[in-house]
């Protein structure tokens, strides 16, 4: 006995030493740093945003979800000379959010990433599915639940979309707030309402997705879900998101991990519904920082303009109103500089994330740095 009670003093003292050289956060740690500085010397962010509130046909209009897409860019936006080299940004609402439209800004906007940069997709509308084929429709501006076929924006195309982006680039995030069903039902004839078309895309190697409810949920938006000092509120995922990279969802260093803010969102929207959505996401890959806090920053972007919509939409084969890209070296005559990111207040809590059971679901298959 005396021989193993000695055995562990001499284990416990050498482990404390190290502890000592060595600090236990350090070895968690160093991975994610090198991850870090690597997207900092090399990746751009490009992000697309889409979000529709009125729609053609009134009956369905929503309230935030054009919203919530010119915040995202305008958040991210901040990431500039922070965590990425160069961040791009492409938002397309309302009567711009048409099926031509988001597979050519899909094809010809974020076609121009590289293999290092990363790649975000947000989409937020109502999301149908077709009793008959079992087609998952995204609906944009100018369709309903009667024209689906002619102007919905079928799922499977979406993704194929994806793959071919994915065939340039190795990291694709996407957010998918899809499933306010409410306002759709008036409408429904044939198509099922609340329906999860994250359902619908197949996971690949690098992928990242986050849908903000399950099948058969709503997706809520609310004038409570609003910032200090904003015009409108957001949609419970949206204002969970940016919760999170505010800090919400941020590690000790004032880094947010996709897997954090994913972690995050899935535990505070049902906690913003009272257990009424459920978002739930998959992530294939290695985790990947997202967004660095900052303080100055986000302070800074509180008196500049808010991210516009684009001003004109592919007519020809150029880009409208782009920035610069490192493969179309000849886009610079035309591109025109996109304005620095507009009002976004802190609201979420501080860096660490929260505590508790998470009481949505949410998939993980991640290697770690």
């Amino acid at each position: 006995m005396k021989h193993i009670q000695s055995f562990f003093r001499i284990n416990l003292c050498a482990w404390l030493a190290l502890q000592l050289i060595f600090p236990l956060k350090s070895w968690g740690m160093e991975g994610r740093d090198l991850v870090v500085e690597d997207i900092r010397e090399k990746a751009a962010l490009w992000v697309l945003t889409i979000g529709v509130s009125d729609y053609a046909d009134e009956r369905i209009s929503l309230r935030f979800a054009a919203n919530d897409a010119m915040k995202i860019a305008q958040l991210l936006e901040t990431q500039k000379g922070v965590l990425f080299q160069e961040v791009f940004t492409h938002v397309l609402v309302d009567e711009q959010a048409t099926r031509e439209n988001i597979l050519q800004a899909m094809s010809r906007f974020l076609g121009q990433a590289s293999k290092e940069d990363v790649v975000l997709i947000f989409v937020a509308g109502h999301g149908l599915q077709d009793r008959q084929t079992g087609t998952y429709y995204f609906v944009p501006h100018n369709a309903n639940a009667e024209n689906l076929v002619y102007s919905g924006l079928p799922m499977p195309t979406f993704e194929e979309a994806c793959k071919r982006i994915q065939a340039n680039v190795n990291k694709l995030i996407l957010w998918l707030d899809t499933c306010h069903a409410g306002a759709v039902s008036v409408a429904a004839r044939g198509v099922n309402v609340g329906e999860d078309l994250a359902a619908a895309l197949s996971q690949a190697e690098g992928q990242y997705w986050l849908s903000a409810s399950k099948a058969g949920e709503e997706s809520y938006e609310d004038e409570t879900y609003r910032f200090p000092g904003e015009d409108q509120a957001h949609g419970a995922f949206t204002y969970s998101i940016l919760r999170g990279l505010q800090g919400g969802a941020a590690d000790r260093e004032g880094v947010v991990w996709i897997g954090d803010l994913f972690s995050h969102v899935s535990k505070e929207v049902p906690r913003l519904t009272t257990g009424r959505q459920h978002p739930h996401g998959q992530i294939s890959g290695t985790d990947l920082p997202l967004f660095v806090v900052d303080e100055n920053v986000l302070a800074a972007v509180a008196e500049k303009p808010s991210v516009q919509p684009v001003a004109e939409i592919y007519s020809s084969g150029t880009s409208s109103g782009k920035k610069k890209s490192k493969k179309w070296l000849w886009l610079l005559l035309g591109a025109a500089a996109v304005g620095g990111a507009g009002a976004v207040v802190a609201g979420g809590g501080g860096g660490g994330g929260e505590s508790g059971p998470s009481t949505g679901s949410f998939e993980v298959d991640i290697t770690l740095p």
